[in-house]
């Protein structure tokens, strides 16, 4: 899987949430500033995310402009989504296939029988 266990990750990640939220906490005066702290910084991670996998769409769709599951031709990047394989993995071209919107659904609600072919 990775370097670290994923209990280990888990660990690391409470204690950057906690270290987190004091330093929200620390640098608001208000209850309104810290509602803007705490909003900005959830935004700017969401964004970071966001973006990331904006860039992994774009490289996937130029090497392969199909979809994974009905292997028809994407006509445009408009409606195509980014499914990981391996939901304890991150975004990454190894890790990531492109699909139609109506497919990742059908993924997701069948997830047992249709995604151990991915």
């Amino acid at each position: 899987m990775m370097e670290k266990k994923f209990e280990d990750l888990r660990k690391v990640g409470s204690r950057l949430y906690k270290d987190i939220k004091e330093k929200i906490k620390k640098e608001s005066e208000t209850e309104d500033e810290w509602f803007y702290l705490n909003r900005f910084v959830y935004a700017r991670l969401q964004l970071d995310e966001k973006m990331g996998k904006r860039k992994i769409k774009k490289e996937l769709f130029h090497k392969n402009p199909f979809c994974y599951l009905c292997k028809k031709k994407f006509e445009s990047m408009r409606g195509v989504e980014v499914h990981r394989k391996d939901n304890q993995r991150g975004y990454s071209e190894s890790n990531c296939v492109l699909l139609h919107r109506e497919c990742h659904e059908k993924i997701h609600s069948k997830k047992e029988s249709i995604i151990n072919r991915l």
